[in-house]
Order: C-alpha cells, then sequence, then structure tokens
C-alpha cells in the first residue's frame, strides 16, 4: 500500500464473492476439458462464450452450476487478495456480499450456499480473528437483496466484478470495477491495485 488509510476507521467495504474474490481459472479449465474444448482460458466469461457457442445457453447454466458448486473447491482466491484484505482490515469495516441461489437454476441440486462457507471455511477466509466475521457475510438470492443488503449494512464503497451490479448500487457508494477496466467507474485489475482505487476516491 501506497497511501496511509487515515481516518476510515468507520467507514465499510462491501466485496462481491464469485470472481472478485474466488479466482475460477482451475475449475473453468477443468469444465472445459470436460467438455472436450480444447482451448484454454483465464476467466468464466471465455469459458461461457465457448460453451454457449458450441451448447447453447441452456447448457451453458447447467455447467455454470457445477463450476459454482461442485467445482468450487478447486478454486483459488486471487492473488494477493487475502494480503491485500487483510491490510483492509486493520482500517475498514468489511462485508462480504453475494448473489447466489440456494441451489442452481438447471441441473444437479448442489447447495451452493453451503459450498461457499466451505470454501471460505477451507481458505481460512472467515470465522473468528479470520477477514470476515460470519456475521458480516451475506449470500443473497436475488440482486435485488443483494442492493438491498449493500444499503442496509451502509456500505461506503463496493468492490464487484460485474459493472451490471455496480450500476444498480446508489451513487453515494464509491464503486470500484474489479478484474478488468472500466470507462464508467474505478477500477482495480488485480488486488494489488485495490488501495490506490480505493484511496483516489478520497
Amino acid at each position: 500500500m501506497q497511501k496511509s488509510f487515515k481516518n476510515s476507521k468507520k467507514l465499510r467495504i462491501g466485496i462481491d464473492f464469485d470472481n472478485t474474490i474466488v479466482d475460477y481459472k482451475i475449475p473453468i479449465n477443468i469444465l472445459l476439458k470436460k467438455n472436450k474444448i480444447k482451448k484454454k482460458v483465464s476467466n468464466k466469461q471465455q469459458a461461457k462464450k465457448l460453451i454457449i457457442k458450441k451448447f447453447g445457453i441452456k447448457f451453458w447454466t447447467i455447467q455454470q452450476s457445477i463450476l459454482y458448486g461442485k467445482l468450487i473447491e478447486k478454486a483459488q482466491t486471487f492473488e494477493n487478495c487475502k494480503k491485500i484484505l487483510w491490510k483492509l482490515k486493520k482500517e475498514y469495516k468489511l462485508s462480504l456480499i453475494s448473489h447466489k441461489t440456494k441451489f442452481p437454476y438447471l441441473g444437479k441440486k448442489f447447495p451452493l450456499h453451503k459450498k461457499s462457507f466451505q470454501w471460505l471455511k477451507k481458505q481460512k477466509i472467515i470465522g473468528k480473528n479470520k477477514i470476515f466475521d460470519l456475521r458480516d457475510v451475506y449470500f443473497e438470492t436475488t440482486i435485488k437483496k443483494k442492493i438491498r443488503r449493500i444499503k442496509k449494512v451502509k456500505c461506503d464503497i463496493f468492490i464487484d466484478d460485474l459493472e451490471s451490479i455496480l450500476s444498480l448500487i446508489p451513487s453515494k457508494i464509491k464503486r470500484i470495477k474489479y478484474g478488468s477496466k472500466s470507462k464508467i467507474y474505478k477500477y482495480a485489475i488485480n488486488w494489488e491495485k485495490i488501495p490506490r482505487a480505493i484511496n483516489d476516491y478520497k
């Protein structure tokens, strides 16, 4: 971190889960190989395009449920994610707020919330004396409920990989696009850039 976070004790940062904390690079390539697609990709959007092109949108929806269900155990956090979160925790209040249905829309009924909590515990991200207290972790079953939760916990800043989500958040909440550049919002292409994006709002 190049700048200090003075007078930020009362600020709360909300953070998305899938594709913001969770890096699905390994699982999506397992998924592609399973479906006999030889190309390797670095993110979910690339995998989505390849699978939809070959099999259609309905098939992708089923594969996505496998990705977020069974294969999440193969996923890692993004590089430097935990290191930066620990640093932010010293200065900010942190909440994890995600849109995730309890079970997939199609395909096998994986308990998505349970799988996500298991992954977070395995990664030593949630629990007593961890990055997130259990009371600050929310998996909301609809996008509407996710936005409502962001407002209810009074986030001052929210970090998400989807501009479609950021566009629904009230403008008084500072928004940071994670993972790629944005022409609309401040952005951080990786976790090392997150502190600078936060400080740019000050």
